[in-house]
């Protein structure tokens, strides 16, 4: 666990020297969740009216 936030403090300083690459890395991640909720809204019972967990 403790080599995980070695890590990720390592991206993360290594992102402020580069400021537009956290623009794009922004960018990406926010296409990735739409995606997901696209995925999500289309493949699952979810988006169904009355779809709850009660309603099985």
């Amino acid at each position: 666990m403790g080599g995980i936030a070695v890590a990720s403090g390592a991206v993360g300083q290594w992102l402020y020297r580069w400021p537009h690459l956290l623009a794009w890395q922004k960018r990406f991640t926010g296409l990735v969740m739409l995606g997901l909720g696209l995925r999500l809204l289309l493949t699952s019972e979810a988006g169904a009216p009355g779809a709850m967990a009660g309603d099985r």
